[in-house]
């Protein structure tokens, strides 16, 4: 009887183990990240402007590792990043990330 249960509770440990680690984070709103997705990571980008002009400039983004990022949204580049451009390169690269991780759309 002691050995029906302990290969019981292993098994059902097995399996509670296995949903886990197969189980996906809920989707975000845009994006597909359970961070907020794009909509999330262009307000915090946005907190950036601190001259509150709807615009990020070069002097605004002091944090280095976002500096390929600007150079990358600032589409027309005029040394300016609106909330347009960095919506639609943030949209771009999480599409593309989705394709590279086999998402919607990916292998």
């Amino acid at each position: 009887m002691l050995r029906k249960t302990w290969i019981a509770g292993g098994v059902l440990a097995f399996c509670g183990t296995t949903l886990m680690l197969y189980a996906q984070p809920p989707r975000g709103d845009r994006g597909g990240n359970a961070g907020g997705g794009v909509d999330a990571a262009v307000a915090k980008l946005m907190a950036f402007d601190t001259d509150k002009d709807g615009k990020l400039t070069k002097d605004e983004v002091s944090d280095a590792r976002l500096t390929a990022l600007f150079q990358r949204a600032d589409g027309n580049q005029d040394g300016v990043v609106t909330k347009e451009e960095l919506t639609a390169q943030l949209t771009k690269e999480a599409a593309t990330l989705g394709n590279e991780r086999g998402g919607p759309g990916g292998g």
